[in-house]
């Protein structure tokens, strides 16, 4: 990946590398998540946030405004102090800081946990490194 700007960079929600699949599965001898296991948690973590947000403008954690984040997006202490750490010290912008909250929060309805925990912001964050210099 090329050197993206700053404010570009800050628009990614998410950034993964892939690999090739080795052969064991391609041929099906070494098995993951199936199709059907994948949809079904995708369903329970829309349907985690269609009721969340019953009541409110948005229908997704992605949709969420700043002040819907604070209100969305409970933290353990450990959590705080993760997001903290990485807010100081990689320099985030606000738009940085609310993205990882975003999508830590669609991490913690993965596991249908009500509040964010560390290993959460941890992985959340994990998706926007890829280019550690941006």
């Amino acid at each position: 990946m090329g050197r993206i700007s700053g404010p570009l960079w800050d628009r990614l929600d998410l950034c993964v590398e892939t690999r090739e699949p080795t052969y064991g599965e391609i041929a099906g001898e070494e098995t993951g998540c199936s199709s059907n296991e994948l949809r079904e948690k995708v369903k329970r973590v829309q349907e985690i946030q269609r009721i969340r947000y019953a009541k409110e403008e948005v229908r997704f954690n992605s949709q969420l405004g700043s002040a819907d984040v604070e209100r969305y997006c409970l933290l353990t202490e450990e959590a705080r102090r993760c997001i903290e750490r990485i807010y100081t010290k990689r320099r985030l912008s606000p738009r940085s800081y609310h993205r990882i909250l975003k999508v830590s929060r669609t991490i913690a309805d993965l596991e249908e946990s009500e509040v964010i925990q560390a290993a959460h912001i941890q992985e959340a964050f994990g998706y926007r490194v890829l280019d550690q210099d941006y």
